[in-house]
């Protein structure tokens, strides 16, 4: 598949969805447990007992700081120590880190504010609105010009998956270039299939009464079935929460698609060092989209000191790449004096003198909130944004 352009998408990209960044995980734990509450009301008891043996992990955990040093405000930092205990043998290790896992998963799922219920033929926007014209964007240069970027993500929720089903079913009518779409994530055998469909829905007016309007459905269907599919390559390197460690016939429906696995697959750091058979098609896929790409913008990610395995990634897909051409940094707080410095230097100190000079790390950022995943989403609009 050739691809000019890969987007990679870090924490900040979901931030707006509700999704707390990694070191607000677990402060958002510790609230949940405590007041018993989230912004949809009381918490199940189910949902507090989760949430309950999350913090008595992380109370355990307390007890290290005597003897080594680690932020256990960090989700990455307590995700890999309890992997580590579990290659140590410690007893019940595995069990803890499910544990943890599932409170992760609950936290994502009771701060997200992007849902759909799995319906087809009905249209459910929710705000922010910029995560819907994010994937307007790209059908939109498809229409154009055929190609779309592959989509690399760091996150493990459904931002992304359900924003592109309020994108797909509306009431706007386009000429597409395509009939339907495929989403391949390269894990095990797992994707998804759409036919794009006309239907009708009827629309409010301003006298109070309804219109009828045409616009677009879609219902699930097999990849040979589309005449002229719109590939999404959607590469979620550290696991998803639709992710079944178990793959079934019914790990393929709508269902799948949109709501979580009732036992993920989501990686812990340090099992980057040794990927799962399940996890190294996508980073393999996704290496080879690198080497290959033109253009990397990399939106929500501050390339952080510790995550050195992410950053020997960068070098090995961008080092054989002879037609790269930029990388455009997205990320609000280079435009704070307090982390301006400090993230410029980590990517800066990631690549060669030679390849420094294209790395933008102000693109477009004539914006109310320059550097975030809005800026960017308004820059897709532009004509010539795309090389």
């Amino acid at each position: 598949m050739s691809v000019d352009n890969v987007i990679i998408l870090g924490a900040g990209a979901s931030f707006d969805a509700g999704i707390p960044l990694l070191d607000g995980f677990i402060e958002k734990m510790r609230y949940f447990y405590w007041k018993g509450k989230s912004a949809n009301g009381d918490l199940s008891e189910n949902d507090i007992n989760v949430f309950k043996r999350a913090i008595e992990i992380m109370n355990e955990l307390d007890g290290y700081h005597g003897r080594a040093a680690f932020d256990d405000r960090n989700l990455e930092d307590i995700l890999s120590i309890l992997a580590f205990n579990i290659i140590g043998r410690e007893k019940y290790g595995a069990r803890k880190l499910d544990q943890m896992i599932e409170a992760i998963v609950r936290t994502i799922e009771l701060t997200c504010v992007i849902n759909h219920d799995g319906k087809l033929n009905s249209i459910q926007y929710s705000s922010p609105g910029y995560y819907r014209e994010f994937w307007d964007g790209l059908f939109k240069k498809y229409n154009k010009d055929k190609v779309i970027p592959t989509i690399i993500t760091l996150n493990y929720d459904l931002v992304f998956e359900r924003s592109l089903l309020q994108a797909l079913i509306t009431e706007k009518y386009r000429t597409n270039q395509f009939d339907g779409v495929i989403i391949k994530y390269y894990y095990s055998n797992m994707s998804f299939s759409f036919k794009q469909i006309d239907q009708d829905y009827h629309k409010s007016t301003y006298d109070g009464g309804f219109e009828r309007v045409k616009g677009h459905g879609l219902k699930e269907c097999k990849e040979t079935d589309l005449v002229n599919p719109l590939i999404i390559e959607m590469l979620k390197l550290h696991g998803s929460v639709n992710f079944p460690r178990v793959l079934s016939s019914t790990s393929m429906g709508i269902q799948s698609f949109i709501k979580p696995a009732e036992k993920p697959f989501i990686v812990p750091p340090i099992s980057n060092k040794s990927l799962s058979n399940k996890s190294v098609s996508i980073w393999r896929v996704a290496l080879d989209r690198i080497q290959k790409c033109k253009n990397l913008y990399i939106v929500g990610y501050s390339l952080p000191k510790t995550d050195i395995y992410f950053q020997f990634f960068l070098k090995s897909a961008l080092g054989p790449n002879n037609d790269f051409n930029r990388i455009f940094v997205y990320n609000p707080a280079l435009f704070d004096d307090n982390g301006k410095s400090e993230i410029k230097k980590r990517y800066e100190d990631c690549f060669p003198e030679q390849l420094r000079n294209r790395i933008e790390f102000y693109p477009h950022y004539h914006h109310e909130k320059p550097g975030s995943f809005q800026n960017f989403v308004q820059n897709l609009s532009e004509e010539n944004f795309f090389f």
